[in-house]
């Protein structure tokens, strides 16, 4: 069996699967179905649970009849959590970037999923490709096809 795919999804990612349908939530359901391997850290934990509290967030996720601690839940069932030591300063724009490849680099994640551009422009951090979801989707369907 060949291995899963190692993947660090950042907070916009998770975040974004459980208000709405859409390739967040397709590579959330690839996670539960176990065709890929998701890692996150204690810090991306914090912030995805301080995102959660946003009042925008917040009233999105009543209408659906999700609760944060739900979501948290699902996160933590879904990853394999990871307390990252390494510090990384790559991205300053916005220094809450720099936990995301961090756990990439700690875990030997092979790619990074995330809407955010201060991520997507570089592209490449180590090991990790860093792609948007719908491009991420892309390539595992395109794999999938040439191991049918």
């Amino acid at each position: 069996m060949k291995p899963r795919p190692r993947l660090v999804l950042d907070t916009n990612i998770w975040v974004s699967a459980f208000l709405a349908r859409g390739p967040p939530s397709e590579i959330v359901q690839m996670a539960e179905e176990r065709l890929v391997e998701v890692f996150v850290s204690l810090e991306m934990l914090d912030e995805i649970n301080r995102v959660l509290q946003y009042e925008k967030i917040v009233g999105i996720l009543k209408r659906s009849r999700t609760r944060s601690s739900t979501v948290m839940g699902t996160i933590a069932r879904l990853s394999s959590i990871v307390d990252v030591k390494a510090k990384v300063h790559v991205v300053e724009e916005d220094p809450s970037d720099n936990h995301v490849l961090a756990c990439a680099k700690e875990t030997g994640a092979q790619f990074i999923v995330s809407g955010d551009r201060h991520l997507l422009t570089l592209g490449r951090y180590g090991n990790a490709r860093i792609l948007g979801a719908s491009a991420f989707l892309q390539i595992q369907r395109a794999r999938r096809k040439r191991k049918n």
